[in-house]
């Protein structure tokens, strides 16, 4: 697995002193980004003892398209996105935004979910 990645605008890297897997999401997010990101995760975690965290830094106003919205939907609802990750945290969410996460993780019963103003913040929360 490279150091780091870039996925359209979007880019991730794996922070081994902390052992967090972190995704930059820069505007609009696609059906193929999110595919790709499944694959990029799935492949960070592959073979780690470690527990699976996973920070996501929002640059600019998060922008789900529809097939991404219901491609994500069908993976928390059958567990497979949520079994992936012991704890996520966001970074830098609009109001609207945290809203709609904090439903989905009530309503699907998935991984923890935190949010906060800066990374060092987030990596405080999921490494407690």
């Amino acid at each position: 697995m490279p150091d780091s990645w870039d996925i359209g605008p979007h880019n991730g890297w794996y922070d081994d002193d902390n052992k967090i897997l972190v995704f930059e999401v820069n505007g609009e997010f696609t059906i193929d980004q999110y595919m790709r990101h499944k694959e990029i995760q799935q492949e960070a975690f592959e073979g780690r003892d470690e527990k699976r965290h996973v920070i996501y830094k929002i640059n600019e106003k998060l922008d789900i398209s529809k097939d991404t919205r219901k491609a994500l939907k069908e993976d928390l609802a059958s567990g497979q996105e949520s079994s992936q990750s012991d704890k996520i945290a966001f970074v830098g969410v609009t109001p609207g935004t945290r809203m709609v996460i904090k439903i989905w993780v009530k309503v699907l019963r998935m991984t923890e979910a935190g949010f906060f103003d800066t990374y060092d913040e987030a990596v405080d929360w999921v490494r407690k």
